[in-house]
């Protein structure tokens, strides 16, 4: 039995666990449910977490392996309000089934940390180098969207903020021609994402 102190959400934790398990199955028996098992073998993301700022996929992550003290933050971490990227997420489309959506989250909160103001392809590498995918498919364009509009309304520190397609050029100066790429490719990833296997 290993005993050892995290700082788990901003919250000092006590835990014991044995020497085989992984960080995705301490997590799960705190009962942070948000930590899914997908694969089991750090291939899809779901299980993505931050543990000092980094994203660490917890499925292969020994728990034995986490430094005394470390700050492990997950899902349930940011907060009870919806966080930007939360609402972002939502608002335009970046979820499916949702199994794989918290580790897509954790993930894109390291990128905005990381990198302020990624584009596109940035975004794109982000969660290829980080193996998040998403088995649904046909996310690429609205992922995008929902990380930079996230990141606007950080900026804007309103995480309260709705907002709607028409809102995008105004308020958030995303460029027209991005707008009407999303809304067109949208329709059209998803049904040649659901026969093609569209991967980011």
């Amino acid at each position: 039995m290993i005993k050892r102190n995290f700082v788990i959400n901003g919250t000092l934790k006590f835990v014991t666990f044995e020497e085989g398990d992984t960080l995705a199955d301490l997590l799960r028996r705190l009962g942070l449910r948000s930590v899914k098992i997908g694969c089991n073998a750090g291939q899809c993301g779901s299980c993505s977490v931050l543990v000092d700022g980094d994203v660490v996929r917890s499925c292969i992550k020994k728990a034995k392996d986490i430094k005394e003290h470390s700050a492990i933050e997950t899902l349930e971490g940011m907060g009870t309000a919806l966080h930007p990227l939360q609402q972002a997420f939502i608002t335009y489309g970046a979820v499916q089934c949702g199994f794989c959506t918290p580790g897509f989250l954790m993930s894109a909160k390291a990128l905005l940390q990381a990198n302020p103001n990624p584009t596109r392809q940035e975004v794109r590498d982000w969660f290829n180098k980080h193996r998040n995918i998403c088995r649904c498919t046909g996310y690429t364009h609205t992922l995008w969207i929902g990380t930079r509009v996230g990141l606007s309304i950080m900026k804007q520190e309103n995480p309260g903020t709705f907002i709607n397609y028409k809102s995008l050029h105004s308020a958030y100066h995303i460029p027209c021609d991005e707008i009407n790429s999303l809304l067109r490719d949208r329709f059209n990833n998803i049904w040649l994402g659901s026969i093609g296997g569209g991967v980011l």
